[in-house]
């Protein structure tokens, strides 16, 4: 009974939308179910879907309002994980470009028509595999998602003639991505000179393997992930910070304890989200490298550093230290040729671990020989510089105290 659905109404149209981020968390996931088990709901969907592209202007509103409502949304748990982006394009962005897509694939003659639906045959004589062919244009005249992944290639390559095209997304996508690739290149949307490639990566499942739900069963959001592990968190700190300083130090080791955990494992290996694991302060945690600096820093601040100099070389302690930093190019260069940070957290997890085995069996501030003092006092400098730089890399922030 809602006005937009209602093809003789004119405007205007309410200001607020008719649902809430929570409405849609419940409407989507139902309404996606029920298309599959009912054939008269899956149509009505269909024809919705037909008016939206057709620039209904009441679908058209609706679905406007939906999408400002998510974004929001979206945008109060990006800035919560301190993540910005330069653009944020929505799959409708490039909705203008399907016609111009649609008619440059049919003057290359890559198109045929299959069954009253437009497709483009990709496979090449020497596959070994099946090579499905891209669907373009169903019968009923609607567009599919491969034609508006083509539209957003065009658009980018239109508005910033880019020399390569990095694509993120779950590791399943790939024979998706290696079709539009295809595509790309047979019908010169996309020049040979630019360089194409997908990254995948793995999923997230809950302690038992399989893939994470809440306790009633339902997909788990990003933001009900933020709240059981802050809820971890928060108790451990220490009592006497309160207020406003507690929640942001709380809220900096959840963003650390999620990130650390996500960017961890290679980025195709699927993983088990155990909160009890992640959110310790021992182990290769996020906690546990911020902790390490935390210490660091709460040291300096004590004993300072002024004029210090490595002087000598007093233990085997201090000597894996500085071994371990010799190993700083190769993990970034790893990372970087990989598209992969496992290197880098595998770096900065042993380097901490072997800062905290040479803090717990030195005594730093009370040591009595001047030149092994300022030498454990300049790794020490050295090895803070080292970490905070590191997390500055993963957009993981330190503390001062927790």
């Amino acid at each position: 009974d809602l006005c937009y659905f209602q093809e003789d109404y004119h405007g205007p149209y309410p200001d607020k939308a008719p649902v809430t981020n929570d409405d849609l968390g419940i409407i989507y996931p139902r309404a996606s179910k029920r298309k599959k088990e009912d054939p008269q709901y899956a149509e009505e969907a269909r024809l919705f879907t037909a008016r939206l592209q057709n620039n209904d202007p009441g679908i058209t509103e609706l679905w406007r309002q939906i999408v400002d409502v998510s974004k929001a949304d979206c945008q109060k748990v990006y800035d919560y994980l301190n993540c910005h982006f330069d653009y944020s394009y929505g799959e409708s962005n490039a909705h203008p470009y399907v016609p111009k897509v649609i008619d440059h694939l049919k003057a290359k003659n890559v198109t045929q028509d299959y069954e009253g639906a437009l497709i483009m045959p990709i496979a090449l004589p020497d596959d070994k595999k099946e090579m499905p062919p891209l669907f373009l244009v169903k019968s009923d005249g609607a567009v599919l998602y491969d034609t508006t992944e083509l539209a957003t290639l065009y658009q980018r390559m239109q508005d910033f003639k880019p020399d390569e095209v990095w694509y993120f997304t779950d590791e399943r996508q790939s024979l998706h991505f290696e079709q539009i690739f295809r595509a790309a290149y047979k019908s010169e949307l996309v020049p040979m000179s630019t360089n194409l490639k997908f990254f995948g990566f793995g999923t997230i499942n809950g302690k038992d393997g399989k893939p994470f739900k809440t306790r009633d069963g339902g997909i788990m959001s990003l933001k009900g992930l933020i709240k059981i592990v802050y809820d971890k968190i928060e108790p451990n700190i220490k009592p006497e910070i309160q207020g406003t300083e507690r929640d942001q130090i709380a809220s900096k080791l959840t963003v650390a304890t999620l990130k650390f955990a996500d960017l961890s494992p290679s980025r195709k290996t699927d993983y088990n989200f155990d909160v009890d694991k992640f959110c310790s302060f021992d182990g290769k945690t996020g906690i546990y490298i911020v902790y390490t600096t935390t210490r660091i820093i709460s040291l300096l601040n004590k004993v300072g550093t002024n004029d210090c100099e490595m002087k000598v070389i007093p233990n085997e302690d201090v000597r894996n230290i500085l071994v371990k930093i010799t190993e700083l190019p190769k993990a970034l260069t790893s990372s970087y040729n990989e598209v992969s940070t496992n290197y880098i957290c595998d770096f900065v997890y042993e380097l901490c671990s072997l800062y905290n085995k040479f803090y717990t069996n030195n005594n730093i501030s009370n040591e009595q020989n001047e030149n092994v003092k300022n030498s454990y006092l300049a790794l020490t400098q050295l090895v803070y510089n080292i970490l905070t730089h590191i997390l500055d890399i993963l957009a993981i922030e330190t503390v001062d105290k927790m």
